[in-house]
């Protein structure tokens, strides 16, 4: 990510591209859907707040992220989905977030947002120092700032077939 200060209006969904009454099992006419799957936790982790319950950092309309202000995002039951999803060449599962920003300058943030996966636990009240808050070691992230795979990250998949003009789709079918 970079420095500059992006305000991300929250829809983070996942849309699975998959076909039938929502089994991700195939359909008789081989179309394919999409199914919204949409975030049941979100929290804004910053390196100038320590108060894992500060009113800015969850239930926010819009965050502000840059290279010091991390969203992390948590799917419920989201195993349960990607185990019965069907993913290919053609079928895949992305992230959506959503901003009035990407309407006037998209192509800046199709490359300045990534989008990685957490490679630690965390709740809902971790902070920039920590995954969560009860007293042992395994509740500091390993580097401030959360645990992620930095080789696993993904940009804006400019590909992606008739996108809103206020949404990037990230793929995460991987």
């Amino acid at each position: 990510m970079t420095a500059k200060l992006l305000p991300i209006f929250l829809l983070s969904i996942i849309l699975f591209q998959s076909c039938g009454d929502g089994s991700f099992e195939s359909s008789s006419s081989g179309e394919t859907s999409e199914k919204k799957v949409y975030a049941g936790g979100v929290k804004l982790i910053d390196s100038s707040i320590d108060d894992p319950r500060d009113p800015r950092t969850m239930q926010q309309n819009s965050y502000r992220l840059s290279s010091n202000r991390r969203l992390l995002t948590r799917i419920e039951g989201m195993s349960d989905r990607s185990e019965r999803a069907v993913v290919n060449g053609d079928e895949r599962m992305y992230l959506v977030l959503s901003s009035e920003a990407f309407i006037e300058q998209r192509a800046s943030y199709e490359t300045a947002i990534e989008i990685c996966p957490l490679t630690s636990n965390w709740m809902m009240l971790a902070t920039w120092n920590r995954a969560h808050p009860f007293p042992t070691s395994r509740g500091e992230w390993e580097s401030r700032g959360g645990d992620y795979s930095e080789s696993d990250c993904v940009t804006a998949d400019t590909t992606y077939e008739n996108p809103n003009n206020d949404a990037l789709y990230f793929d995460i079918s991987d």
